[in-house]
């Protein structure tokens, strides 16, 4: 009886990458997501000021245009400072600001959730597979949606 209760048990995979390469590899992950009829949602994420411009270069070229072509709904949360440039590049996405900053970026698609934190000493990035990490930040997403302005 213990095995089929075990058995039943959600299983959290939580990777940790370093560095750009790390970054890179983590958020590549996203595509294995990546469906006609899914919403890929971002909180976080900062202009171009803030970010490696192999690290911005990465998401313009590779990872948004492989969304679009997903078909997948984009729905972003980004910093206020960060409204110059977004209608130009990414013009499928639903995007709403928020009056803060931070090195902090989350990015939850299904039961995927990877969170990017980029400081001046090193980029790390943590992937969790997990449907219950996932649909808190996806809650915690859809609350902020809320408050979030045009």
């Amino acid at each position: 009886m213990l095995s089929k209760i075990n058995s039943k048990k959600q299983k959290i995979k939580v990777e940790i990458f370093y560095g750009l390469k790390g970054m890179k590899t983590a958020y590549s992950k996203e595509f294995e997501y990546d469906k006609k009829g899914k919403t890929v949602r971002i909180m976080g994420a900062r202009g171009t000021e803030f970010s490696e411009r192999g690290l911005y270069d990465f998401f313009i070229n590779n990872i948004y245009p492989k969304r679009i072509a997903s078909k997948v709904t984009i729905k972003k949360i980004y910093s206020e400072d960060s409204r110059v440039n977004r209608d130009k590049y990414e013009k499928e996405a639903k995007i709403r600001y928020l009056p803060y900053n931070s090195p902090v970026t989350f990015l939850v698609i299904e039961n995927l959730t990877i969170m990017g934190i980029q400081s001046k000493e090193e980029n790390i990035t943590i992937s969790i597979e997990s449907l219950d990490v996932a649909e808190s930040f996806i809650q915690q997403f859809e609350l902020m949606w809320k408050i979030a302005k045009k």
